[in-house]
């Protein structure tokens, strides 16, 4: 059956310069090449980055980390400094920090790929503003692999919105090792949940404004809500700010949150390659449930009411407690049932 696998996953690559078929962390890299200094080599070399040199050490139980940044590949390292971590941890012991969590956070700064701050702020001048890290959740016993947010703010390169907003700024960007870079950052990126990217990327400023407007549901809380904890993980049809634009008038009140609702589903983080035309979603949170179809390969969603026009254009930016999915219209519920 066809799916919208075969879609471009327009922000979620980078045009040209960068794909990424796969982000999974191993050493399969050509083993015959040389390096004479590596990533790992650069990061000893700094106090600054003591603390993300004994963590990775402290990784080769489970994943030598150390070992691979060391080897002939192509990989991009966010590297927060010493007081990053003292300003993370707040306090806390490293021990206090669960293993599990400590894992994924460590591979949320790594990109399987080299970039530089140039190709970050090219993409950005194309309008591509998410790549995968290394973390990943688990959908179905599959990896999908963890987004970050990047752009450009005051000159300076930011990952998850920047200092000011909970994320992080390169603060020495460039560093170049012979298996890739290094960007120094003065904050440890921590792994994002979905309503992190809806308050960073400026293209959400409308869903944000109704998701945190007056009367509604603490929708800002909900969809916080950790992955393992119901009604958490969540897909949610975030609509961009030209989809509100062009409603005759935003809904307000009860009508606003069964709307807002009626694009989120609970208890599941459905990834667009297992969309088919003619799936049925669970139902959403307001309780009505989706219908979508595929046409020239780009996928559409049928909300409650019957609209079918709503056009799916950005897929697949993973959350650590749920997926966003972008799209370019505002689904209306059923409001006679």
């Amino acid at each position: 059956m066809k799916t919208i696998l075969k879609l471009k996953s327009y922000l979620i690559l980078f045009a040209l310069t960068i794909t990424i078929a796969s982000c999974d962390l191993k050493d399969d890299n050509d083993r015959n090449g040389r390096i004479t200094t590596s990533i790992v080599d650069i990061i000893k070399e700094n106090p600054n980055l003591t603390t993300l040199v004994l963590l990775l050490e402290a990784e080769s139980d489970e994943l030598n980390i150390i070992q691979i940044l060391s080897s002939p590949g192509q990989y991009t390292l966010l590297a927060p400094t010493n007081a990053a971590f003292e300003t993370f941890l707040a306090g806390r012991a490293l021990s206090e920090v669960p293993k599990n969590d400590l894992h994924q956070l460590l591979l949320n700064h790594i990109l399987t790929i080299d970039v530089n701050e140039a190709t970050f702020k090219d993409a950005n001048r194309q309008q591509l503003f998410y790549a995968k890290t290394a973390a990943y959740v688990l959908v179905d016993n599959q990896k999908s692999f963890i987004n970050i947010y990047f752009n450009t703010t005051g000159n300076q390169l930011a990952f998850n919105g920047g200092t000011n907003n909970g994320g992080a700024t390169a603060t020495e960007p460039d560093i170049a090792a012979d298996n890739g870079f290094i960007h120094i950052t003065d904050r440890v990126v921590e792994l994002p949940t979905i309503v992190d990217f809806v308050q960073v990327d400026p293209r959400f400023s409308f869903l944000l404004g109704a998701l945190t407007s007056s009367g509604q549901p603490d929708f800002v809380t909900i969809l916080s809500t950790p992955v393992l904890t119901s009604p958490a993980p969540f897909t949610v049809f975030a609509p961009i700010n030209s989809a509100f634009t062009a409603l005759t008038a935003v809904p307000t009140g009860e009508d606003l949150t069964k709307v807002l609702q009626h694009h989120v589903i609970g208890g599941a983080n459905i990834l667009t390659n297992k969309i088919s035309n003619g799936l049925e979603s669970p139902a959403t949170l307001e309780g009505d449930k989706l219908q979508f179809s595929v046409r020239n390969n780009v996928g559409f969603i049928e909300d409650g009411s019957g609209n079918s026009d709503a056009k799916i254009i950005i897929l697949d930016v993973q959350a650590k407690n749920g997926i966003v999915h972008a799209i370019d219209k505002v689904l209306i519920p059923d409001t006679t049932n």
